[in-house]
């Protein structure tokens, strides 16, 4: 038997084999990278101070969600034999990032933003269709005033003192909100 069966055979004896010890321990974001979906952490509990670098964020640099820690914060990581260091808990986040393969939500102090952004901010509907309203109303008033208006007083030449005889027929329907309004997505302040 090799030294490798015998460790192994030792370990199944002893109830071992395969187990892995975890260890968790409260710490301090010290650094953040974002790109790496790492930070750098120091130990707060325990019996001395240790540097904890390069724990990382997220299983993977991939598709996912990605909890950005605040540079000193607190958070919870969890480490093992067998695997590298992870945050299980947080007490504060600068940014959430949700990806979904070309799609992203980004969230920070004050601010969501929706893939690149480059839109600008979503309407508010509710003054949209106000701010619409009042122009149909005010289009629809000139319209009527067109059809009726009355040169009053003409003395001389081809005019006419009639009423205007090319007649505008359309006029502005009011908006309503389901008209412009995805439901889907909401905002407010």
């Amino acid at each position: 038997m090799s030294d490798r069966g015998i460790t192994e055979a030792i370990q199944k004896i002893a109830g071992r084999q395969l187990t892995d010890e975890v260890y968790i321990i409260a710490c301090t974001v010290d650094a953040v990278n974002e790109g790496e979906r790492a930070c750098d952490c120091i130990a707060i509990g325990g019996e001395a101070v240790t540097d904890i670098p390069g724990v990382q964020l997220m299983a993977e640099v991939d598709d996912g969600i990605l909890y950005i820690p605040a540079i000193g914060s607190t958070v919870i990581v969890v480490y093992s034999k067998r695997n590298v260091p992870y945050i299980a808990l947080y007490s504060e986040l600068s940014a959430i990032r949700y990806v979904v393969g070309d799609s992203t939500i980004d969230v920070t102090e004050g601010l969501i933003k929706l893939n690149n952004g480059d839109f600008g901010g979503l309407v508010k509907v509710e003054d949209l269709v106000t701010k619409l309203n009042n122009l149909e109303t005010l289009v629809n008033d000139f319209i009527q005033k067109y059809n009726t208006h009355v040169h009053t007083g003409v003395q001389t030449g081809a005019g006419t003192s009639a009423v205007t005889t090319a007649v505008e027929t359309g006029s502005l329907t009011p908006t309503i909100r389901a008209e412009l309004e995805n439901t889907t997505v909401t905002h407010g302040e």
